[in-house]
């Protein structure tokens, strides 16, 4: 609505933080495909006597060729699984430690170090130091 302020603020498409979560949630589903795929498929291969040399050489061939090819795939769903696990640790890093806290979420709870059950609280803010008793020189009233 042109003029009014009742508009509605739509909200904001996915950052990059959450293009990085599922970018590294997606390596991670990735690499396990990989993995599982490299580890089921069968490698071995039954040898049979009765068959001639250059047959059985040729699925020698085969296995040797497909067993490489099974051991590379283990290797790049481990490497999936890796750089996936490293983004998501340094997305949750970067979340924990470098972001900054604006003023309306920093609240005084969040800042005090100590709280005594008297309202007092002994802090990191300026003016929240420990409060002292008041010092009476008259050492007399002390004596009663």
């Amino acid at each position: 609505m042109p003029g009014g302020g009742d508009e509605v603020s739509q909200p904001e498409s996915c950052s990059t933080q959450d293009v990085l979560v599922y970018m590294s949630a997606g390596l991670v589903v990735c690499g396990v495909i990989c993995m599982v795929v490299g580890y089921t498929v069968p490698r071995d291969y039954t040898f049979n006597p009765y068959a001639r040399a250059r047959d059985m050489e040729a699925i020698e061939i085969y296995y040797a060729d497909l067993s490489l090819k099974l051991d590379l795939t283990i290797v790049i769903g481990m490497a999936f699984i890796a750089i996936g696990g490293i983004v998501m640790s340094t997305l949750i890093t970067y979340v924990n430690c470098c972001e900054t806290k604006t003023p309306a979420t920093a609240n005084s709870e969040s800042t005090t170090i100590i709280s005594t059950p008297g309202g007092r609280s002994y802090g990191t803010r300026a003016g929240t130091g420990p409060t002292r008793p008041p010092v009476h020189d008259d050492m007399a009233m002390w004596e009663r």
